[in-house]
């Protein structure tokens, strides 16, 4: 009897024990700091200080007694509070790092109303502050932060005194955010992390990145817009992931997720989040003009911007979001984008193989905006296989080097123009620096098209009189200059 006994509670103790080992728990980033916290000698990049950079870390931050976070230099500015707020109002700001900020209060809800969201990318101050969901309460429970944070719950509550609002281990989607709880790695290295394989190369990333079911090409709109976040119906609706082919492309075919991509400048020395271009696959593709091949980039017209995280704006007769789209489609048939969208306007328009097409509103005209789809179709149907004719009379001259301008007028209250020149397209970006060196803001964050460019600035009210620098980077060009604001 009494061996039976001390069998029955080993055995108990041993199931005890299994359980707790298959149930993994959240440990934090200090303990993935102690391994990852140094260059990887296989990637040749610290993994975790290069992650810092990304968005995802600051897709929830906290408020500390009035105190946010303090984001990478040189990447996005200091979080400002909404007009009439300080930041002891709230606990919780969402995003902030690249597009928009929102602000969450300590009841637990989200401060929703008119100038209660930030556009970071608006060159307008006036059009800065922005109304979100202005006679609608936003609770933000797990519904909303299960995409912002690290170990979501539906258990509990992260409100003091409330329920049902749900749970999460930390602000932010951190390294156990994608790999999962960590603690049985933790515990032992040789035990690999939760999500392998391509749990990690795409599944996880579609847990977030959609608005419909994984596995769906349905592509939701809104105003005329791809709502943001949806990078897995898209890359569905396309013949990279429509799974008819050899292989579909997962997120990392491309991404490396631990390289920022919004601020390319800062990432390590020789690295770039997108690890494998378009060109790697496709080779260099070339556009014929009156005989001269001209070569550029795959995504300036495959990968357009009809997605709208804050910003959306008519550029001439053309359509610019904030974000590329991963349909790579391109309609070539001169019909604006209403025929991108079903006849509801809810959903983007699929053809009968279920594959998306972008309309030349957004793939040609934000660069050829004063003309129309007509002469955009004329030129784009088998762009890659003919010799383009263009006559003198639409031929323009373009610069032969990049340049910067000085700023005029010099010195300016509250407004000046900057301009510069781009001998071929350019990934541009232009930014506002304080003469400490501090980034203020950035204006431009885009490809853009070869030609002389003019750009109005408007300096927000709230920055004080004094010296500030303009810098660009175009390519490998890099130059700045000094301008004076004085109000």
């Amino acid at each position: 009897m009494k061996n039976n006994l001390l069998i029955l509670l080993s055995i108990l103790f041993f199931s005890a024990n299994l359980a707790f080992a298959q149930t993994p728990t959240f440990v934090g980033d200090s303990r993935c700091m102690l391994c990852h916290n140094n260059v990887n000698s296989k990637l040749g990049y610290n993994i975790y200080a290069e992650y810092q950079k990304t968005g995802h870390p600051y897709k929830l931050t906290e408020i500390k007694s009035g105190v946010p976070v303090v984001f990478p230099a040189n990447t996005a500015p200091a979080v400002i509070a909404p007009p009439g707020k300080t930041l002891n109002d709230f606990v919780y700001t969402i995003g902030g790092y690249i597009w928009k900020t929102r602000f969450v209060q300590p009841d637990g809800w989200v401060y929703t109303g008119t100038n209660v969201q930030y556009n970071i990318r608006e060159i307008d101050p006036a059009k800065r502050w922005v109304a979100y969901n202005a006679t609608t309460p936003t609770k933000y429970d797990f519904a909303c932060f299960q995409c912002h944070t690290t170990g979501a719950s539906t258990e509990g509550s992260w409100v003091t005194g409330q329920t049902g609002f749900g749970t999460f281990a930390y602000p932010g989607v951190r390294c156990e955010g994608c790999h999962g709880a960590g603690s049985a790695h933790a515990a032992d290295f040789t035990t690999k992390t939760l999500n392998q394989g391509n749990a990690l190369r795409v599944d996880r990333c579609a847990d977030c990145h959609r608005r419909e079911v994984k596995t769906s090409n349905a592509i939701p709109v809104s105003s005329s817009w791809l709502s943001h976040r949806q990078q897995i119906h898209e890359l569905r609706s396309s013949k990279h992931g429509d799974g008819k082919g050899a292989t579909d492309l997962t997120c990392s075919s491309c991404h490396d997720p631990h390289l920022t991509i919004v601020y390319p400048n800062v990432a390590a020395a020789g690295k770039s989040g997108i690890e494998t271009k378009c060109e790697g696959c496709h080779g260099a593709k070339t556009i014929t003009i009156n005989g001269k091949a001209k070569t550029t980039p795959c995504i300036d017209c495959h990968m357009s911007f009809p997605v709208r995280n804050a910003i959306g704006v008519a550029v001439g007769n053309g359509w610019k979001g904030d974000e590329r789209i991963h349909v790579m489609g391109i309609n070539t048939n001169p019909v604006t984008r209403t025929a991108f969208f079903n006849t509801a306007g809810t959903y983007v328009q699929l053809d009968a193989n279920g594959l998306a097409n972008v309309t030349l509103d957004y793939a040609c005209l934000p660069c050829h905006s004063t003309k129309d789809v007509a002469w955009a179709s004329l030129y784009a149907k088998d762009m890659h296989k003919r010799n383009i004719i263009v006559s003198v009379e639409e031929k323009t001259i373009l610069p032969t080097e990049y340049a910067l301008e000085q700023n005029y007028p010099n010195p300016f209250n509250p407004s000046t123009t900057i301009s510069f020149s781009l001998p071929k397209a350019s990934q541009v970006n232009l930014e506002i620096y304080s003469i400490t060196g501090e980034l203020i803001f950035t204006i431009i964050n885009n490809m853009m098209p070869s030609g002389n460019h003019n750009v109005k600035l408007d300096m927000p009210q709230e920055l004080s009189s004094g010296v500030y620098i303009y810098r660009i980077a175009a390519g490998d060009f890099v130059s700045s200059k000094k301008m004076m604001y004085m109000k």
